[in-house]
């Protein structure tokens, strides 16, 4: 199997797919949301307990930012640019 490249079925699901799992999932919402809160509260092993108020948490708050150094070996800037691929508007 060849390696790299495109490949069929990979990359993200369309928006369709996105959607449509949504709302297969949509009537277990609350279900779920109690079910977690229920382990957060219940759970006898602490960790558990953790991991279900980090996911909590994480769904209302969203994740924190997270930072990442990056150096050259010989301490030279390093310049990293992203392009989204979007155009800016014209004014």
């Amino acid at each position: 199997m060849p390696r790299g490249g495109k490949r069929e079925g990979a990359g993200r699901k369309s928006k369709a797919d996105e959607d449509r799992l949504r709302d297969m999932l949509s009537p277990y919402r609350e279900e779920t949301i109690e079910k977690v809160v229920s382990i957060m509260r219940t759970a006898e092993k602490e960790s558990d307990q953790l991991a279900a108020a980090k996911l909590l948490m994480s769904y209302d708050w969203g994740l924190p930012k997270q930072k990442t150094e990056l150096s050259t070996e010989d301490n030279e800037p390093f310049i990293l640019k992203l392009n989204s691929g979007v155009k800016p508007k014209a004014k």
